[in-house]
């Protein structure tokens, strides 16, 4: 009976973050990327639904229209929000990212 070598560069394991592998390297943190945004909506909100957006600043303007703006957060904060928004039926006008800092 023959016995069969193994080809130690085809069958070998290789660890994550090393050439060939097909695994990402986890090791690292993962950098929580953080910005700004502003969400404007149809019609006026009242001040003290601030505390029920999670602290994002709500600026009524004369033509009927809030603006909702938040200087710091992340993608799961501003979706979040967004769910929010649908639950008090408001209709949204725009979402943009803006300069992190005010």
């Amino acid at each position: 009976m023959k016995s069969r070598r193994r080809n130690n560069s085809q069958n070998r394991r290789t660890s994550p973050g090393e050439k060939g592998s097909n695994k990402p390297d986890l090791s690292g943190k993962v950098k929580e990327n953080k910005y700004g945004y502003e969400i404007r909506l149809k019609n006026h909100l009242d001040k003290q639904w601030a505390n029920w957006l999670d602290g994002w600043t709500i600026t009524n303007i004369g033509i009927g229209e809030v603006i909702l703006t938040c200087s710091e957060t992340d993608h799961a904060g501003l979706h979040g929000v967004l769910d929010k928004i649908r639950d008090l039926n408001l209709t949204i006008i725009s979402v943009q990212q803006i300069d992190g800092e005010e």
